[in-house]
């Protein structure tokens, strides 16, 4: 059976050299696994229609069910990279929320504590510099991230936190790779 792993990161690190050394630590790390990366136009343009199919306002829509119900019943796992500070934004915990809620893996992608700026650097030139690491989620980041709708958390951060550290400008200018 192929495995299919879905990879839920910040739309900030989407084309950036950050997702490139991620994609090829997920790679190295699951030769035999295709990775379903959701920066990629067909999953822009999915994520567009259910917007705007689903929009009350600008901050009430539904643009992350096209996720939930299109792209992540056809993966069999998911490997999820949290920001630098090993916290998730809630977009990334609920997409692998979701896995865990249908009985699939779910790998995290863990940095080092603190990494110096060089270090982040160094990994966008060589994914094997350790400065993350890709292991199965155990059973205390297991029931946080099943609980993210939960004020609070220490591995997940809020809604308005998520926005914050992913856009300058929401909708239309990003942060730099988190």
């Amino acid at each position: 059976m192929t495995h299919v792993l879905y990879f839920a990161h910040a739309v900030n690190c989407y084309g950036t050299p950050y997702e490139k050394a991620a994609l090829e630590l997920i790679a190295k790390t699951f030769p035999d696994a295709i990775v379903e990366n959701p920066n990629q136009l067909k999953h822009q343009d999915g994520y567009t229609a259910y917007q705007e199919r689903t929009a009350k306002s600008r901050d009430d829509h539904k643009g992350m069910s096209y996720f939930y119900d299109e792209v992540l019943p056809n993966c069999t796992g998911c490997v999820a990279m949290p920001f630098l500070d090993g916290r998730f934004g809630l977009g990334v915990a609920g997409e692998a929320q979701q896995c865990l809620e249908t009985g699939k893996p779910v790998w995290l992608m863990t940095p080092v504590p603190s990494p110096a700026k060089q270090y982040v650097h160094d990994w966008m030139r060589n994914s094997d510099n350790g400065l993350f690491i890709i292991s199965l989620v155990t059973n205390e980041e297991r029931a946080e991230l099943l609980a993210t709708n939960k004020e609070g958390s220490t591995l997940v951060v809020g809604h308005q936190e998520t926005r914050l550290r992913t856009w300058l400008v929401y909708g239309v200018k990003q942060r730099a790779e988190s």
